[in-house]
């Protein structure tokens, strides 16, 4: 079965999909139940279950949807973004991350050397 996909029909889907997400969040408000995965639970139901959005819909338009998702996403965080905290809290973070890295790195390597045979910064460039 082919399914023509027309912009009316991408719009209604991703309105039908920012209203889902409002009572997502709604439900969210009054239960504490997550809304992504109230949402998860929603897409499973719609796709695989119901058929409501079937597979070759979906492949369609899912790089629309993906850099909506995206976009959301992002404009969510910066609205909700302290800078104060930001730089309060940035340095130590950046100290304890270079630590835990610098020790998963020593802790490993040798296992990695004796399992492996891997070589720490040695790379052959030959074919």
């Amino acid at each position: 079965m082919s399914y023509a996909l027309s912009y009316i029909s991408i719009f209604f889907i991703t309105a039908g999909l920012i209203f889902i997400g409002f009572f997502g969040e709604m439900f969210f408000r009054k239960t504490g139940f997550s809304e992504y995965i109230f949402l998860i639970l929603i897409g499973i139901l719609f796709g695989p279950i119901f058929g409501i959005f079937p597979y070759s819909i979906i492949v369609k338009i899912l790089p629309y949807l993906s850099q909506l998702t995206l976009a959301m996403i992002m404009l969510e965080l910066g609205m909700s973004f302290m800078i104060d905290d930001l730089l309060k809290e940035g340095g130590s973070a950046t100290t304890r991350t270079l630590i835990y890295v610098s020790l998963s790195i020593l802790l490993t390597s040798p296992s990695n050397i004796y399992l492996a045979g891997v070589i720490i910064l040695h790379f052959s460039f030959q074919q």
